[in-house]
């Protein structure tokens, strides 16, 4: 592919919210909380509010990494699952940050299936 061409980029990333459908497996998917708010009486004029978002890997549109799936303690290419490599902070081999970025031509199809109807 010539990357000096003129290329288009698609985001296929879909709104997240509350409740958006999500594998059972992966509930609730998001949760927003307020941590702070604009309160009257506070003794500054401009306030500021924020918030921390938790969201479960699998929700939204995502690429699984290599350390994302074992067999018989092992990652992709035989890299041993240890806690030098599966860490309390994450993973310190095989994560999502050592896959470059990918730009090809594409055609992208999603499909979802409700069994619960």
């Amino acid at each position: 592919m010539d990357y000096t061409t003129p290329s288009q980029v698609y985001d296929l990333e879909q709104p997240r919210y509350f409740g958006a459908p999500v594998h059972p497996s992966h509930a609730p998917g998001l949760i927003y909380l307020l941590h702070r708010r604009h309160e009257r009486g506070s003794s500054e004029t401009r306030t500021s509010a924020s918030g921390f978002v938790y969201v479960a890997e699998h929700s939204g549109t995502h690429i699984d990494a290599l350390c994302h799936q074992a067999e018989d303690m092992h990652l992709y290419g035989g890299q041993e699952v240890n806690p030098q490599v599966q860490t309390p902070a994450g993973f310190t081999a095989l994560g999502v940050e050592t896959i470059p970025p990918r730009l090809s031509n594409a055609a992208s199809c999603w499909m979802w299936h409700d069994t619960e109807q």
